[in-house]
């Protein structure tokens, strides 16, 4: 059983690298943004010692957005949402926080959900600076997945904050059905199965 999931995480990881290398190629100027309005690089502590969460801080000022990119909980694409994020924060006048979480086969779930635990914790003690009565969460795909367990199952933990509003950019509302199983009426350029297998069922322990 042991050299089973082995050779499973082995073979996932030689998979999730690959298309690491291939987005990477594709997106690298989007991973690389121009300079923004206001931008800093923010490290939020983790549950783990000796381990950081990196996030984006955009601001001018409060209440605050706080943001996860897209993924499909493989690819290390902090910076993707540059533009969103910067344009949130110069248009609506707020802080938005754009973080990062980690990632599978090497960290699988629960390793995400947690480290948006670890950063709502870390909002909720920055009073100085973030208005936590006015809070707002967004995502995209797999960070839309986790901006929406934020503003719902994990709200209740953190009373400093109030969550008024959260905005998912095609997320993934069904993470249980099996990808093979899934049957989309006309649908345009769909993830293959194999490749959302990947993304969702094979991402957890």
């Amino acid at each position: 059983m042991a050299i089973t999931s082995i050779l499973r995480y082995l073979r996932l990881k030689i998979i999730v690298t690959l298309l690491r290398c291939v987005v990477r190629w594709r997106q690298g100027p989007f991973l690389i943004p121009p300079a923004p309005l206001r931008r800093k690089l923010v490290q939020i502590p983790s549950r783990e010692a000796g381990r950081v969460i990196d996030a984006w801080l955009y601001y001018p000022d409060d209440p605050a957005l706080i943001n996860w990119h897209g993924s499909g909980f493989v690819f290390p694409s902090l910076s993707i949402d540059h533009e969103y994020c910067s344009q949130i924060a110069q248009k609506a006048g707020i802080f938005v926080l754009d973080a990062d979480y980690r990632k599978s086969p090497e960290h699988p779930y629960p390793a995400p959900v947690e480290d948006v635990e670890d950063v709502l914790a870390w909002v909720g003690e920055q009073s100085t600076f973030i208005d936590a009565s006015r809070l707002a969460v967004s995502g995209f795909s797999a960070g839309a997945v986790l901006a929406f367990v934020a503003a719902s199952v994990l709200r209740s933990s953190y009373p400093k904050l109030n969550i008024r509003a959260a905005l998912g950019v095609y997320p993934g509302t069904d993470l249980a059905t099996d990808p093979q199983t899934r049957i989309i009426p006309a649908p345009v350029q769909p993830i293959p199965p194999k490749v959302l297998d990947i993304f969702l069922t094979r991402t957890r322990r």
